[in-house]
């Protein structure tokens, strides 16, 4: 019973995986959607940008040993 469950679970693993690569590859501009915020033009068309870059954009306001955020 138990092996019947892991084959199954297995095989359905596997036909997943393989639906999400075929997406990909079949595509004639087929590309892995773009998750990065500083890549993603819906993200930053809605003004979202990168907490890094943010933070580093605070860090050179404020100077070196100093804290940038909530106080």
């Amino acid at each position: 019973m138990f092996l019947k469950l892991v084959i199954l679970s297995l095989l359905l693993l596997t036909f997943s995986i393989l639906a999400m690569a075929s997406g990909i590859l079949l595509k004639s501009n087929g590309r892995f959607p773009a998750i990065s915020i500083g890549k993603n033009r819906e993200m930053k068309r809605r003004g979202i940008t990168c907490p890094r870059h943010d933070e580093l954009i605070c860090h050179r306001r404020t100077g070196k040993g100093k804290t940038c955020g909530c106080q």
